[in-house]
C-alpha cells in the first residue's frame, strides 16, 4: 500500500544506489508543469478499516525488492 513517511525521488535514488552499489549519474530535469510538488500516501483509511499499518523499513523493503529483481528479471 505504501508508507506515509514522504521521501524525495532524490532521497530514493540515493538509497537506492547505494543498496546497488551503482555508480549512475542523477540526470535532473524540469517537472512537467502537471506534476504534484509532493506526494505521500493518507493511509488512515487502511488503518481505520483494515487495522493495518506499515511495518516494513525502507531500506529493507527496497532490499527485498532489488533481490526479486535480480532473481526475475534477465539482464540483455
Amino acid at each position: 500500500m505504501g508508507n506515509d513517511k514522504e521521501y524525495t525521488i532524490l532521497q530514493l535514488a540515493k538509497i537506492i544506489t547505494e543498496l546497488t552499489n551503482s555508480n549512475s549519474e542523477f540526470i535532473f530535469k524540469s517537472l512537467p508543469i502537471d506534476d504534484p510538488v509532493r506526494r505521500s500516501a493518507d493511509l488512515r483509511k487502511a488503518k481505520r478499516i483494515l487495522n493495518w499499518q506499515p511495518t516494513t523499513p525502507l531500506k529493507e523493503g527496497l532490499l527485498k525488492t532489488i533481490a526479486w529483481f535480480k532473481d526475475n528479471v534477465q539482464n540483455d
